[in-house]
């Protein structure tokens, strides 16, 4: 049974965080960081395949969804959502955790990491580049006018609101992504669907500022430091993530190793949802005694006391 619990943990900036947590706190603890704009049906799979044996904790970066905006319209880099991660296992009472990380996710991991690493057990990372993802795509080809558009967009929220909302809602608006690669061909398109339905009605402001600073990160120089148990998940077709960057990735952790999925793209946790909670599930009992983990738990009042 999946025992769920919504509440909000308080930033540094005074400010809150929404987070979820699935299970029991006695359970070893399992913390899942999303892409940017990705709501928690990319999770739903994953959630349900651990939350018997694990306690898992989800979150909604800062400016998403049910979660506050800062109250600096530019605190949106990736080591400040590192800060709100931290601040989350601190309220949770976590002292350590496996991560499992998607997309910006995977970032967001790293960064934490370099904030302190001695939290980490071990680490799943998904479809998630270490440096400027805007470089990984097509080569760095399209990057200039990515980073444009992102400028004129954060300059303009009300024109970038519209032009989400109505571009997202179109019904042409999967087969779009599917011929630009990010999305598999034999997606579940009510999933799909859903999800864009959702991430078209996210605040551009923080969500293009975000993305803006996604392409400042860089996180090469912890790879060779990174000393936990790590398994990188990617896909033959993702361009957001491409294999070759993933492999390097892999190859630059001392205890990783790779998982790559034939023909999957950006959306491989909803298409290929199964084989990557069978393969996270199997790299998680390699790796940790779930019945017998060592080390003080998270109590069941740290969480509902937020509740």
């Amino acid at each position: 049974m999946n025992t769920s619990h919504w509440f909000h943990v308080g930033r540094a900036d005074g400010r809150s965080i929404a987070v979820r947590t699935h299970g029991h706190a006695h359970k070893p603890a399992v913390v899942l960081s999303n892409g940017i704009g990705c709501t928690e049906a990319f999770w739903a799979h994953l959630v349900d395949a651990l939350c018997t044996d694990f306690w898992v904790i989800e979150w909604f970066y800062r400016g998403h969804y049910i979660s506050e905006p800062a109250s600096d319209p530019q605190a949106y880099r990736v080591e400040d959502l590192a800060l709100d991660l931290e601040h989350i296992l601190a309220q949770l009472q976590i002292e350590t955790a496996v991560f499992c990380a998607f997309s910006l996710g995977v970032m967001v991991t790293l960064a934490h990491y370099r904030l302190n690493p001695g939290r980490h057990r071990a680490m799943v990372l998904i479809s998630g580049t270490y440096a400027d993802p805007f470089q990984a795509m097509w080569r760095g080809a399209l990057r200039p006018l990515i980073l444009a558009t992102l400028a004129v967009g954060r300059r303009i929220p009300r024109l970038s609101r519209r032009v989400l909302r109505h571009g997202l809602r179109s019904p042409f608006a999967v087969t779009i992504g599917q011929r630009l690669g990010f999305i598999e061909a034999n997606v579940p398109r009510d999933h799909c669907r859903g999800y864009l339905a959702r991430l078209s009605t996210i605040q551009p402001q923080p969500y293009l500022t975000m993305m803006h600073a996604m392409s400042a990160f860089d996180a090469t120089e912890i790879l060779p430091r990174v000393d936990v148990p790590v398994r990188v998940i990617a896909g033959t077709h993702d361009h957001m993530a491409p294999l070759p960057i993933m492999q390097a990735l892999a190859d630059a952790i001392p205890q990783a190793s790779l998982h790559v999925i034939p023909n999957a793209s950006h959306t491989l946790l909803f298409t290929f949802a199964a084989e990557i909670s069978a393969e996270i599930r199997a790299f998680l009992n390699l790796t940790l005694d779930a019945t017998n983990a060592s080390g003080p738990s998270p109590r069941h009042d740290a969480a509902n006391a937020q509740t």
